[in-house]
């Protein structure tokens, strides 16, 4: 194949409009993510992420206060009835449910914030809005994290002292 010095403008061009192209979808990614559809794009969108959090939240809420209600609070106990140090452990499970209450207020904020966004008129404010109720979303997302870290904590724990009471 022979190669003509058109065909290397050519594919200069080329990759030239390609970088352009990349720019210009770099761009449009760059304004989605930073909120500035309509403001009805926006409520759209906060209203469903709301409707799947909302789910989602429920589920978690009961999971983690099964968790404090039927595994922690009588495994404390029945290590406390057995002459176990708990110090460690009842500070975690502490520190659990008060992160429980947490997870169950931040979702709440979140929530009216939603629900206050969907109501208002729409403004030049709408994309900040949107920010801040994603901020209140990642507050709460922030909660779940803390609460599956105590979780682990835990259960460390219980795995550790059941491994020194077998080789007693």
């Amino acid at each position: 194949m022979k190669f003509r010095k058109t065909s290397g403008w050519f594919l200069g061009l080329a990759a030239v409009g390609v970088a352009a192209v990349l720019l210009a979808v770099g761009a449009l990614n760059a304004r989605a993510d930073d909120n500035s559809g309509t403001c009805d794009d926006l409520k759209q969108t906060a209203k469903n992420q709301l409707e799947k959090d909302a789910a989602l939240q429920s589920a978690l809420w009961q999971r983690y206060d099964h968790m404090l209600s039927g595994l922690m609070r009588p495994m404390n106990a029945r290590l406390i009835l057995n002459g176990r140090s708990i110090g460690e452990l009842a500070k975690i499970t502490d520190d659990y449910a008060g992160e429980l209450m947490n997870f169950g207020a931040t979702f709440a904020n979140y929530r009216d914030a939603v629900d206050e966004f969907l109501t208002t008129k729409c403004d030049e404010n709408a994309p900040d809005t949107a920010r801040e109720i994603g901020s209140l979303r990642e507050n709460m997302v922030s909660s779940k994290t803390r609460l599956d870290g105590l979780l682990e904590s835990y259960r460390d724990w219980i795995v550790t002292e059941s491994e020194q009471f077998q080789w007693k």
